[in-house]
């Protein structure tokens, strides 16, 4: 699991350097005002984040699954399949509350919001 967890630092890593040759590329092509521009960016920049993720994504998941069968009576391990799977449901809500009010306050204070329509 630490393998796993040491791949999701590497694509978020991988994810804030794309993103940031992505603005530069849009801000050089003139789209940064434009949010209906498209930026031509090519393919190629896509899997330097998700096979960190997908990788993280099998590690970290096959090693809980492993655990919750290995060290919890059989009775328990189901139960705490599913627990972790509601586990990742409920961060999911959490994370879309978070952006939502990161948005509604950075737009009452600042005037444009944090979290932009506009990706370039």
């Amino acid at each position: 699991m630490g393998i796993g967890l040491n791949f999701t630092s590497a694509s978020m890593a991988a994810v804030a350097i794309v993103e940031s040759i992505h603005r530069e590329i849009g801000v050089e092509q003139g789209f940064s005002d434009d949010s209906q521009a498209i930026v031509h960016l090519s393919v190629v920049w896509l899997p330097p984040y998700h096979f960190p993720v997908g990788l993280s994504e099998a590690f970290v998941a096959v090693g809980q699954t492993t655990f919750f069968y290995s060290e919890l009576p059989k009775t328990m391990s189901s139960i705490a399949s599913n627990l972790f799977i509601l586990g990742m449901a409920a961060a999911s809500l959490v994370a879309s509350f978070i952006t939502s009010t990161v948005d509604d306050i950075t737009k009452r204070l600042g005037g444009e919001s944090w979290v932009s329509s506009n990706i370039n």
